[in-house]
């Protein structure tokens, strides 16, 4: 029988519950592999690496000049 908590029904409970239990499924070693092997081939597509390309260099100097 699966773990469930009794949540009040409120919008913020059920936001917590959900984010709490991704987290704790993102953990497990299964999806993680996944979900690595899925960016790692999502951030090789030209177009996505281009705009990290772009991300890493904006945040580096935000950082540099702080």
């Amino acid at each position: 029988m699966a773990n469930r908590s009794i949540t009040c029904g409120k919008d913020e409970c059920l936001k917590a519950r959900k984010r709490d239990y991704h987290r704790a499924y993102m953990q497990r070693k299964k999806p993680r592999k996944k979900r690595l092997a899925y960016y790692i081939e999502y951030s090789q597509r030209p177009e996505v690496k281009k705009h990290i390309q772009e991300y890493h260099r904006e945040y580096y100097q935000q950082k540099k000049s702080a």
